[in-house]
């Protein structure tokens, strides 16, 4: 792994992960981090489900994690099928839609839950 150039902010257009100009060793490292950062994220989402799910009330809070959780599966299903299938660009497309849906939806439930809070 070469994190040297994996995280290069310099010439942003021109250098790209798929077929671009970082060395094989960054695009490992970019793999890498996004996997440890993916299952980082993963601990933070089933600690938020158990919280949520622990919680008597807000029936909707619960319904926008319940939805959550369906396009959660599907992300790890797509990130699997990128590594299996080699990074075909549909899937990669379908797995940054679904990561997009996936942030919306937390954070209308983070939304949500700040604003039923702070009126009790």
């Amino acid at each position: 792994m070469v994190f040297d150039g994996a995280f290069n902010l310099i010439n942003l257009p021109d250098i790209n992960y798929e077929g671009g100009f970082l060395a094989y060793g960054a695009k490992v490292a970019v793999h890498y981090v996004h996997r440890i950062t993916a299952l980082i994220l993963t601990l933070v989402f089933l600690l938020t489900i158990y919280i949520i799910f622990k919680l008597e009330e807000h029936s909707f809070l619960k319904k926008v994690i319940g939805a959550s959780i369906i396009f959660f599966v599907l992300q790890v299903a797509l990130g699997i099928s990128n590594v299996v299938y080699s990074l075909p660009l549909n899937i990669a497309v379908w797995h940054t839609m679904n990561a997009a849906i996936l942030m919306a939806l937390i954070s209308g439930a983070l939304y949500y839950s700040l604003i039923s809070f702070t009126k009790t």
